[in-house]
């Protein structure tokens, strides 16, 4: 099975398991020579500072060590000397399981009786981090592992380095200014950040990677903090301006769930904010965002923006803040989903033409992206309705799956028609989009039936839309996921040959499929040998296969995501086929065969093992 990812597709192997036992006894590693605290092996002063050859393996938690350490620590000293500020410490060097490994700084002189400066937190590259450390003092560092019942251990170098290429705004005292106006958006970045003397709670303490801000509230209405590109292991914290960070005041803070706050401000006065990340080695850049939470002009039906008259239309708009009045229309009419709607926002046009359009309101921000809710409701001439009337006049095709946001609607010339774009109540959530609306034209090639002849030769080229496009109800979904709007194109192999489909000339996140048959609802997928993105661009797709001579091979071009559409070229070609001018190329390497049960028993060296495995090939084939 394949499955495909915005920018990344991956191979995934189902239907097997592989599983590494040990014969006989568990293997036993000697304890480290330094195991014990007691034990520690010495840094040299100062940085920088490293020693080789090291290994959690056989390591083993003393009496009175504290849990975190990790059940397999081993320990050393370091003096800091004249050394002060930040330094990193790096034990990723020869280390075979990087995000297992965690790293504590800590001092005291005992291993029960120690105050923890700071750890590495979980996550990827956990065996790196940085610390702030004072001079003329003896540290103590242990290195673990997070989960040595499936990772017995690892072998590692660490090393001592001064650090100097974090944030400028890392620290509190360094807050960036921002503002006052609002709607205000920073482009900032964690990586790198670390924690400080006095580092709250909320922000992970003396784990966080924090950067911060300063705003002045131009007035006291109620705002909005948010740094929402990234919605886990990120917290959001206001705090007054004082001496230090210590002596700062926590307002509000988000647990590390969420990524936005509201709070009210008094004008005039200075905030400090801070942004977080928890994982390690951070967040990368994210976009402080500070916004009024006034509700949008349309945000009632009754003050419904007013488009233009016209085909087509196309208008930005944002449902950030909106409020759902009493009495509006269920779920079951906005969008045909049973769920509620929240965050409402209205508009009202008048159809020039009778003829059918279509109408949509999807999100535009793939960083606030929302499950949308689209109604659509038809007003007579000089008729005034009320809120709780708008469902006995829905109209419009709701698709039938996501997205919802979408419509094709059949309009009469001079009617008035009232467009209601909400969130899911699910979600709860809001953003920007954008109001579309023009004649409906699905491509020709829209339906399986209808597919797009490519001939039978090679190389060949095409080019396509899958906009207005739809799915059919007995379409399937292909292995590595679904899509929203498709279109087909059909092909018959010159001859058994390896082939490769490119669609990489495209805008949009693309998923490209191969089937076999001639019925939509009974076709056979072709597992590619090789599923790729294209090297010219982040949203393309290319798909190598083995076609047989005198095969028909049906092609379906869709959405990699549920509001994608746009253009594309297609080309299928022979990727052992010589460029004009060129010399001789390697063939493209092709994959062993598949060996039966008893050949890759005989492959086993033990005899014991091998007689074994034949004994149990010969039942399963017995069985069949």
């Amino acid at each position: 099975m394949w499955s495909r990812s915005r920018g990344r597709v991956t191979g995934v192997v189902l239907g097997a398991a592989i599983t590494l036992m040990a014969i006989g006894a568990q293997v036993a590693w000697a304890a480290p020579s330094n195991d014990n605290f007691g034990s520690a092996v010495p840094l040299a002063t100062g940085v920088p500072a490293a020693s080789t050859g090291h290994t959690t393996l056989g390591g083993t938690r003393e009496s009175g060590e504290v849990a975190g350490t990790g059940p397999n620590s081993v320990w050393f000293n370091w003096d800091s000397g004249g050394v002060s500020g930040l330094i990193e410490i790096d034990a990723c060097a020869g280390n075979g399981d990087a995000g297992g490994t965690e790293l504590h700084l800590w001092t005291g002189n005992a291993v029960n009786a120690l105050a923890e400066v700071g750890f590495s937190g979980i996550g990827d590259n956990s065996c790196e981090q940085r610390f702030r450390i004072n001079s003329s003092t003896t540290y103590r560092i242990s290195v673990g592992n997070l989960n040595p019942g499936g990772n017995p251990g690892t072998n590692f170098d660490i090393a001592l380095s001064q650090y100097t290429s974090g944030p400028a705004n890392d620290d509190y005292a360094d807050a960036l200014p921002v503002g006052p106006a609002l709607p205000i958006g920073v482009t900032s970045t964690t990586e790198g950040g670390t924690s400080e003397p006095g580092e709250p709670a909320g922000l992970g303490g003396n784990v966080a990677r924090s950067v911060w801000f300063s705003w002045m509230a131009p007035s006291n209405a109620e705002v909005r903090v948010d740094a929402c590109d990234f919605s886990s292991n990120v917290t959001v914290g206001v705090y007054t301006v004082a001496g230090s960070l210590g002596a700062a005041t926590e307002l509000a803070v988000t647990p590390f769930t969420q990524c936005s706050l509201v709070f009210t401000p008094a004008q005039g006065t200075t905030y400090r904010i801070a942004v977080a990340g928890f994982a390690t080695p951070g967040l990368p850049n994210f976009t402080l965002r500070i916004r009024g939470t006034a509700p949008p002009a349309n945000d009632m039906y009754g003050n419904a923006t007013t488009l233009p008259g016209t085909n087509p239309v196309s208008l930005a708009g944002d449902n950030t803040f909106a409020t759902t009045q009493a009495n509006e229309p269920s779920g079951e009419v906005v969008g045909g989903v049973n769920s509620d709607v929240h965050r409402s926002v209205w508009y009202r046009w008048t159809a020039p033409a009778t003829e059918t359009v279509r109408i949509s309101a999807c999100p535009t921000d793939p960083t606030q992206s929302y499950t949308a809710r689209l109604g659509v409701y038809e007003e007579e001439v000089n008729e005034t309705l009320t809120v709780g009337q708008l469902a006995a006049n829905v109209v419009g095709h709701d698709p039938g799956f996501g997205p919802y946001c979408r419509k094709k609607v059949d309009v009469t010339a001079g009617r008035d028609y009232v467009i209601e774009l909400a969130s899911d109540s699910s979600a709860n959530n809001e953003g920007p989009f954008l109001v579309e609306i023009h004649t409906f034209d699905p491509p020709d090639n829209d339906h399986f039936i209808a597919a797009e002849p490519l001939g039978s030769a090679l190389p060949v080229s095409a080019t396509g839309s899958n906009m207005d496009a739809s799915v059919e109800p007995d379409e399937q979904d292909a292995d590595f996921g679904s899509s929203n709007a498709t279109v087909w194109y059909r092909w018959t192999a010159p001859a058994t040959q390896i082939v490769r489909l490119e669609i990489c000339d495209v805008g949009f996140a693309v998923m490209p499929s191969i089937w076999t048959g001639t019925e939509v609802g009974s076709l056979s997928e072709v597992e590619p040998a090789s599923f790729d993105d294209c090297a010219s661009g982040f949203y393309g797709a290319q798909a190598t296969f083995t076609a047989t001579a005198g095969t028909e091979y049906r092609f379906r071009i869709g959405d990699d995501f549920n509001d994608e559409e746009g253009t594309f070229s297609l080309r299928l070609v022979d990727p052992n086929a010589q460029p004009p001018g060129a010399g001789p190329q390697p063939p493209i390497p092709q994959p062993p065969p598949r060996l039966s049960a008893k050949a890759k028993c005989k492959k086993i060296k033990s005899k014991k093992k091998r007689k074994k495995c034949l004994k149990k090939a010969k039942k399963k084939k017995r069985k069949k």
